[in-house]
């Protein structure tokens, strides 16, 4: 409660001079003491001390008290006395009235005020008038309600001391006003609110879905979508008002993911595709892939397998992201492939594409045509491709070389001619090239399948293999046999004694070794001997030759003389075949180097030898023909051995038939 004395303030005016210019407070007195008082109330500036008080009753003050009901006036003089000025002024006498006001003078708008009067001297009659009462009201005090500033009258009625007053009951227009709103964006806290009223030393409280929310300013920031209430407080009266439901809505249209569309990266090739359709928010997107360091479209291809996110921005709003998921299989197809070689060029090689991997069921296609996973009659030397695809269209092409393996070939391992008249022949077979293993068949004997054929006369064989492929090679050769080989030591000889016999055996066999009886040392395998016996002595000699064991002998003997050289030459031979003379013949002893020339009448050489121990049958030597009967010439030539001495013999021998 607040009591409030009311005085009534007389304020006498008049132009003063420029130093003295003052106001007076006059406060009158009540009905029952001298209670009245004046005062001077210099200009702004103006100090007391510097002026001179005159008042009528004697006061030399600028202020005087304890005043009854009368007439009064004061003079005010400055410091020099050379200005002054006068004013005159009275005293009322009235009652003391006091109105008390419940809470206040001042109350918010809606809220009741309790207007209670007293008064000194007692004993009299309240009536209220004015404001908004409407009709005055007898009563010590009322209440009033006013929506604005109302003055209200109050009239004491006391016969004795009577008195009026008045009092204004101030109605605080507090009002919340919205002064400001800015919405919300893209689902930021980034609306506002500036709340105002009419209040002094306004203070706000803010309440956001009806939770108490912020400080005591007139503005928020930061704000999100909600609901906002605020309170404004006035500072002086304490009066408030409310304004509700602020409604800060985002009404962004935010850009957002409308629709994903993805194509796997079905062949694990880095061939995944993904399209992002966006709506909303300002049109204006950009798209920031993952796996790349530039915004790059909402389009993207050559995407392998796995997942990657992207970064969407409107140039407006905060981007959002999502993430793409390109899905492939868990690997890749891959085929191995295997061949089986050609044989011998019959198109029987093949081929096999073994797929792995990859997303079953699976498709071949062969560079010849071939559609399963395994292409045959293929030919050799020759490479084939083939493409495999599996059930998700994934392809890949390989290729294989086929190889030709070449027919055997058969040969005979080198073999020996027979010895004449033997079986003992042996064959092998060797095979090589092809496939192994081999099988044989024989010309001679159906059931051989062997590779060596035993106890085979001369003749001709012939062998067939067949290898694993199925191949054949053929192969002939014809087992030969010594036909009635012969090795000759020529014809007995005679040496001096002392002298060294030559042995010389003739003979065009493949000999391997030669044994020479009695044994001659530096004759061992040698075809020739030299021998220096001291008496006639008959050297035979061993040959085997070839590798079947074969052997032939020869012997001649060597006649030791001591007589000089001697050579006898008939006169007349009879080549008629009755085996008596049919050969010309010399006997000569000692001798070396012996040739012998026979000529016809017509100087025609029909004859020739190089050997004493030779003999003529009469033909001509060069054609076989025999000649007719005649006289015919030699000429014989000889060394002899004991004096090694050129001897020429010439003369004539008589063919009778």
């Amino acid at each position: 409660m607040k009591i409030i004395q009311l005085l009534f303030f007389v304020f006498c005016c008049g132009i003063l001079s420029a130093q003295v210019n003052f106001k007076l407070k006059i406060s009158n007195t009540n009905c029952v003491a001298n209670g009245g008082s004046a005062k001077v109330v210099l200009s702004s500036g103006l100090q007391p001390q510097n002026f001179i008080f005159k008042w009528s009753n004697g006061s030399a003050i600028d202020s005087i008290s304890n005043l009854s009901a009368g007439s009064y006036s004061v003079t005010v003089f400055n410091s020099a006395k050379t200005d002054s000025s006068t004013k005159n002024f009275t005293v009322d006498s009235a009652a003391t009235i006091t109105i008390a006001t419940f809470p206040k003078d001042t109350i918010c708008v809606g809220t009741t005020a309790i207007l209670e009067a007293t008064a000194m001297p007692q004993g009299g009659s309240f009536t209220w008038s004015g404001g908004d009462l409407g009709s005055p009201r007898s009563k010590d005090s009322i209440h009033v309600q006013p929506t604005t500033g109302q003055v209200y009258t109050l009239n004491y009625n006391n016969p004795a001391c009577p008195g009026s007053t008045t009092i204004k009951i101030v109605s605080s227009p507090v009002k919340a006003q919205l002064a400001g709103i800015s919405q919300p964006t893209c689902g930021l806290a980034n609306g506002s609110i500036t709340g105002a009223g009419s209040a002094f030393k306004a203070t706000f409280t803010w309440f956001k879905d009806g939770l108490p929310f912020g400080t005591n300013a007139s503005i928020l920031n930061n704000l999100k979508a909600g609901n906002y209430t605020f309170i404004i407080y006035d500072g002086v009266t304490g009066c408030s008002d409310t304004m509700k439901n602020i409604i800060l809505a985002d009404n962004t249209t935010y850009a957002s993911l409308a629709a994903l569309e993805t194509t796997p990266d079905s062949c694990l090739r880095g061939q995944g595709t993904a399209k992002l359709t966006v709506t909303g928010g300002s049109g204006n997107y950009t798209f920031k892939w993952s796996h790349s360091t530039t915004a790059i479209g909402n389009t993207v291809a050559n995407l392998p397998k796995g997942s990657y996110r992207v970064t969407v921005s409107d140039g407006v709003c905060t981007p959002f992201d999502t993430s793409v998921t390109i899905l492939g299989p868990d690997s890749t197809l891959a085929i191995s492939l295997s061949a089986t070689n050609d044989n011998c060029s019959k198109a029987s090689g093949s081929a096999t594409a073994l797929s792995k991997l990859g997303t079953p069921p699976y498709s071949y296609i062969w560079s010849n045509g071939s559609t399963g996973s395994t292409a045959t009659n293929l030919l050799g030397n020759s490479s084939y491709s083939v493409t495999a695809t599996d059930a998700l269209g994934c392809a890949i092409t390989d290729s294989i070389f086929v190889s030709d393996v070449a027919a055997p070939h058969l040969v005979f391992l080198p073999f020996d001619s027979l010895c004449p008249n033997a079986n003992n022949g042996i064959l092998k077979l060797k095979a090589s090239g092809g496939q192994s293993p081999y099988n044989y068949k024989w010309s001679h004997d159906s059931l051989l399948t062997a590779s060596t054929a035993n106890h085979l006369s001369p003749g001709m064989y012939a062998a067939t293999v067949t290898d694993a492929g199925n191949c054949t090679a053929t192969a002939s050769v014809t087992i030969t046999a010594f036909g009635n080989p012969t090795i000759d030591l020529g014809n007995d000889t005679t040496i001096l004694k002392g002298t060294i016999a030559e042995l010389k055996l003739s003979t065009s066999l493949p000999v391997t070794n030669v044994y020479w009886k009695p044994f001659i040392q530096s004759a061992e395998n040698s075809l020739i001997a030299y021998a220096k016996p001291d008496s006639t002595t008959t050297f035979s000699v061993l040959v085997k030759y070839g590798n079947n064991g074969c052997q032939l002998s020869d012997s001649i003997t060597v006649m030791v003389i001591n007589e000089n050289a001697e050579v006898i030459v008939p006169n007349i031979f009879t080549p008629n075949g009755d085996g008596v003379n049919d050969n010309f013949y010399v006997s000569a002893k000692a001798v070396k180097n012996f040739n012998i020339s026979i000529y016809d009448r017509w100087g025609n050489k029909v004859f020739e030898a190089f050997d004493a121990n030779f003999k003529w049958n009469g033909n001509n030597q060069i054609d076989g023909t025999e000649l007719p009967n005649g006289v015919f010439t030699y000429m014989l030539e000889y060394i002899t051995l004991n004096t090694n001495t050129r001897k020429l013999l010439k003369g004539s021998v008589t063919l009778l038939r």
